[in-house]
């Protein structure tokens, strides 16, 4: 299967999908949350701006599920995020620094 689409998070888009990695991912992911581009870019600037952490859109994604708030009650008590990646266009990092 491939799939030609943009994002902001393309890290989160692959060109396919291993064989491997989605009978790993079916057996193991309970499931998903989805979020807007804005939603992702608004992450990316609070890491940048309130905890000086340059991350990628993709590797911000985990705290724009966590802060849209939606099926929270999901959740066990404690929350690891997993943010990662400084691979940022220098034209999207001009646009956070100044929002």
């Amino acid at each position: 299967m491939t799939i030609e689409t943009k994002s902001v998070a393309d890290g989160l888009i692959p060109s396919s999908v291993g064989e491997i990695a989605f009978e790993v991912c079916s057996s193991q992911v309970d499931g998903v949350y989805g979020v807007s581009e804005e939603q992702i870019i608004e992450a990316t600037r609070i890491l940048l701006q309130e905890a000086h952490y340059l991350a990628e859109p993709s590797g911000a994604a985990p705290l724009a599920a966590l802060l849209a708030g939606s099926n929270l009650e999901r959740l066990g008590s404690k929350v690891v995020l997993v943010i990662s990646g400084g691979n940022i266009s220098l034209d999207l990092l001009k646009r956070l620094s100044t929002r």
